[in-house]
């Protein structure tokens, strides 16, 4: 459970007739629906694990409460009528250093904004891992343990929202 030295980490893709609803769906899948979510930087505390999760569990009576958190969001946009074709990854990296804490990054990329590489979650790999090693260089810090979730999606008939969170800790409003 979140708050308890540990941060979770999962992804969904949430799919809709709009943007809004495509992100409400995927808040609903991470688990993290009914909660009010307060944007963290990047640090991670030390001491704490970084786990990936298949959802994050949260009490039902906790509505409207505050979740600290780090996202990376895309909105993927319908499939238009004249065939034009959309395709986003983003992703959430983090290091971990020896007692010291740690930092995560995070990466959007859209097929055709990206001119080095056909494929986003390509680019978001990549840039994620150039990313943290830059980071732990300007901190002269050797990372202790290293991780990443990416997630991608095509366009189709609904919009859909590509979501990735870290929840640091939850706290009543």
């Amino acid at each position: 459970m979140i708050g308890l030295g540990t941060i979770e980490v999962t992804s969904a893709l949430g799919e809709g007739g709009t943007s809004e609803s495509a992100f409400d769906d995927a808040l609903v899948k991470c688990g993290i629906h009914n909660l009010n979510l307060i944007g963290l930087s990047s640090v991670i505390p030390p001491r704490v694990e970084v786990k990936v999760v298949e959802s994050i569990t949260i009490p039902q009576d906790r509505w409207g409460d505050r979740l600290y958190c780090v996202c990376a969001r895309m909105d993927i946009p319908k499939l238009s009528y004249d065939g034009v074709y959309n395709e986003g990854a983003v992703g959430l990296g983090w290091a971990l250093y020896d007692g010291q804490g740690g930092v995560f990054v995070k990466r959007e990329a859209r097929k055709g904004w990206m001119v080095r590489s056909p494929r986003s979650k390509n680019v978001v790999e990549k840039d994620l891992e150039k990313s943290l090693h830059e980071l732990s260089l300007r901190r002269e810090l050797s990372i202790k343990e290293q991780g990443s979730l990416i997630l991608s999606s095509e366009s189709s008939k609904d919009c859909r929202c590509i979501l990735v969170v870290a929840s640091y800790q939850l706290l009543p409003w």
